[in-house]
């Protein structure tokens, strides 16, 4: 289902005329946003899947996006980092150390001498106004000390659907998977600009339902997605 039908659908089922067509594709982007402001689905994860370089000396990282959910080469929805993957020489090698960023600590596994330690010690962006213009600042991950060669740096991230983004005949998972979660949550915005409180009350059951079956679907995506240990004999 694409975006032009989807609003066609919302139409059909709020059945009051042409009445609703000023507020309805502002009400699907708000149902959006509020599912994605309460709710991390697998599909807003994405991983800066071409590497990038945290060049020696420097403690900063610039996050480039790459997803298609949000344009490319800004980070101004990302809504959390995941984890984060460095680069490091192991043993006279070069090998992966993967660690969770929430535990803000990265360490060279090296069987002798003391660990070095990478951690973040600012997370930051925002948006630079220069005259007219607002230029997006990318997001920022600044490290405690400067690395003394390049390291590759994969960075996997949460990000917010720019809906402004999605072309008429674009899709998107939440038509694709979850369409009634979309569609009850959309229904509930717009009960304020319609003035019709019978929208939110009823569709708020159906919205809830539509949560617990989309997040159990979701869970179970995530759980098949971990690699289970391969049993011989």
């Amino acid at each position: 289902m694409t975006r032009a039908e989807f609003e066609a659908y919302v139409k059909a089922v709020v059945n009051v005329g042409d009445t609703a067509d000023p507020f309805i594709p502002a009400a699907v982007r708000q149902a959006v946003m509020w599912i994605e402001r309460n709710y991390s689905y697998l599909y807003m994860e994405a991983t800066n899947l071409g590497g990038d370089r945290l060049e020696a000396g420097d403690d900063s990282y610039s996050l480039v996006l790459f997803a298609d959910i949000a344009p490319p080469g800004f980070a101004h929805r990302v809504k959390s980092i995941v984890s984060v993957r460095l680069n490091l020489p192991v043993a006279g090698a070069e090998g992966w150390y993967p660690e969770k960023a929430n535990k803000l600590n990265f360490e060279q596994p090296i069987p002798d001498g003391d660990p070095t330690y990478f951690y973040f010690s600012n997370q930051s962006f925002g948006v630079q106004t220069t005259g007219t213009v607002n230029t997006m600042i990318p997001l920022q991950l600044v490290f405690n000390k400067k690395p003394t060669e390049d390291l590759t740096v994969f960075v996997t991230y949460v990000q917010y659907t720019d809906w402004d983004y999605v072309a008429d005949d674009g899709e998107h998972w939440l038509m694709e998977y979850a369409e009634d979660l979309l569609l009850a949550q959309t229904l509930m915005q717009l009960a304020v600009p319609l003035k019709d409180p019978d929208l939110y009350a009823p569709n708020k059951v159906f919205r809830d339902e539509a949560l617990r079956t989309s997040i159990s679907a979701d869970l179970e995506l995530r759980q098949s997605a971990e690699s289970p240990e391969m049993l011989f004999g």
